[in-house]
């Protein structure tokens, strides 16, 4: 396994509240462009794909089932996601979600939201965990000193899901999909294999997430001694906790693409109007980017161990 020493960086992640999330399930049930202190119309139900193509029937918790980016810009992240990562899209008529796939495999969607309040203009990224249990994981969350944003609630074709906010800030989806989470299989490229939690305190973060989704933690040490945490279960490695290298910064879910080469997508970044939050010198292995608004997410060569 590779691993890379954080530092800090002039595009910090997560810097800010993140007002543009918190009604992104009723953007996807109202299936209309939200606008802040206005109620979507509850009874119009937008179409959302399930989690995995056909129904497996077996679900996995804490695997990262999917996920979701939230922009002020669709067309400009389309086209982004397109010519970095090959990506191809379903767009909605109204022109305001859209499904993303590679090479036929389900990626995630997107959702046009405009924070005129905050006027924010940067797209966030949010996953979701798959859990046993949605109701009792929400009830954990609670007595852990963390927050229910969206209760639990069923959204037609993905499942049963609650939007929270951890006991540091940090915000995620726990979700049980109908008909079972994807077949267990290797990541493929240009699709997310991981998810990494930036984290004040990942002690006491790898203790939340472990009341809450069943993770049990283990440290590691990278080949230039950094420790690091990987969530898991069943077996499995699921998600990591990195500590957060910069002030001011509030804890937050990043996921990770698999990709072929970090230099050669880090080059596509910049050129597609992307940024670069953090890579290491020389030859990296992984890297922090954003995209044309601001959405941070990771990029890795090689899948962990």
């Amino acid at each position: 396994m590779s691993r890379v020493v954080i530092r800090a960086s002039k595009h910090p992640i997560g810097g800010r509240c993140l007002p543009v999330l918190l009604m992104l399930a009723a953007l996807f049930v109202a299936g209309c462009e939200g606008t802040p202190g206005e109620q979507p119309d509850l009874n119009i139900t937008r179409p959302v794909s399930p989690v995995s193509p056909l129904p497996t029937e077996t679900w996995r918790p804490g695997m990262v089932v999917w996920a979701d980016l939230v922009t002020p810009d669709l067309a400009g992240a389309v086209e982004f996601y397109s010519a970095v990562f090959d990506w191809r899209f379903v767009i909605s008529e109204d022109q305001d979600y859209a499904e993303a796939s590679y090479l036929g495999e389900m990626v995630g969607s997107f959702a046009l939201y405009h924070d005129d309040a905050e006027g924010s203009d940067e797209g966030r990224w949010l996953i979701s965990i798959s859990v046993s249990n949605v109701d009792a994981a929400a009830a954990e969350v609670v007595r852990r000193g963390g927050e229910i944003i969206v209760a639990p609630e069923d959204l037609p074709n993905r499942g049963r899901y609650t939007l929270i906010r951890d006991a540091e800030g940090a915000l995620c989806m726990l979700l049980r999909a109908k008909g079972g989470d994807p077949a267990e299989q290797a990541p493929s490229r240009h699709n997310w294999m991981w998810a990494e939690l930036f984290s004040r305190n990942p002690g006491q973060a790898a203790a939340f997430y472990g009341a809450v989704v069943g993770y049990r933690s283990r440290q590691v040490v990278d080949k230039d001694g950094a420790k690091y945490l990987v969530l898991g279960l069943g077996g499995k490695a699921r998600a990591g906790v990195v500590a957060l290298p910069w002030e001011g910064v509030d804890p937050n879910w990043v996921p990770c693409l698999l990709v072929a080469d970090v230099i050669e997508t880090l080059r596509k970044v910049q050129d597609h109007g992307g940024s670069v939050v953090f890579a290491a010198g020389g030859d990296p292995e992984y890297a922090l980017v954003a995209d044309q608004n601001g959405a941070v997410f990771a990029i890795q060569e090689r899948e962990m161990e």
